[in-house]
């Protein structure tokens, strides 16, 4: 999505979404499991933070680059909250935060492997995005975990679904 291309109409349609707070400026329009606002423009369906960037700096993000959240709120579109980063930095801070898939144990992988309910309903559950679980299921991810749930793995299963059940 580039600067020069927005309209004053989409733009007027963007902050429209945005509820500006005296800190966080926190998107109110869709957005994806994690939180991360979702905005479509010129026919494509880009993430929030990422043209509000854009539109306060008059510039495209360079490739190779992604924006980082200073203030670790997925939803927040403030631009002083917003700097360039790498992918590298990106996920370096991700793991610093706990934010990543490092929390999953085998035995979890195991469990969301095993599990019947749709990838929507399991990442809900184990606070991933869907995306997360489809590579899980189809061993994209965490390939070195070889074999078939075990029984304990198989009781983990159940037990969460039955505490999902309960929380209904």
């Amino acid at each position: 999505m580039s600067a020069a291309q927005l309209d004053e109409a989409t733009e007027r349609r963007f902050f429209e979404k945005v509820d500006r707070g005296p800190d966080c400026w926190l998107w109110q329009g869709a957005s994806n499991a994690p939180g991360y606002g979702r905005f479509t423009f010129d026919g494509r369906l880009g993430y929030a933070h990422r043209l509000s960037w854009q539109l306060a700096n008059g510039r495209p993000i360079p490739n190779g680059l992604c924006i980082l959240h200073k203030c670790d709120e997925p939803a927040c579109v403030n631009p002083e909250h917003l700097r360039l980063g790498t992918y590298a930095e990106n996920s370096a801070d991700m793991c610093r935060k706990g934010r990543v898939a490092k929390r999953l144990t085998a035995a979890m992988v195991h469990a969301i492997r095993a599990d019947v309910r749709t990838h929507r309903a399991i990442a809900a559950h184990y606070q991933l995005d869907h995306r997360t679980v489809g590579r899980l299921k189809t061993r994209e991810s965490w390939r070195h975990l070889g074999g078939e749930p075990e029984q304990l793995c198989f009781e983990f299963v159940q037990a969460n679904l039955a505490q999902h059940t309960e929380a209904r």
